[in-house]
């Protein structure tokens, strides 16, 4: 499972995706969050 998130417009997205591309959550969190989820990802 990959997980993905962008920013557009300081508008944060959480993507999961499971290995055959397929979209299994998308929610919107905040800038906190995003960058709590960066900095604490495995490599």
């Amino acid at each position: 499972m990959m997980i993905y998130y962008h920013d557009l417009k300081d508008q944060f997205q959480l993507l999961i995706i499971n290995p055959n591309n397929l979209l299994l959550l998308e929610k919107e969190i905040t800038r906190a969050e995003a960058f709590r989820i960066m900095n604490t990802r495995n490599s």
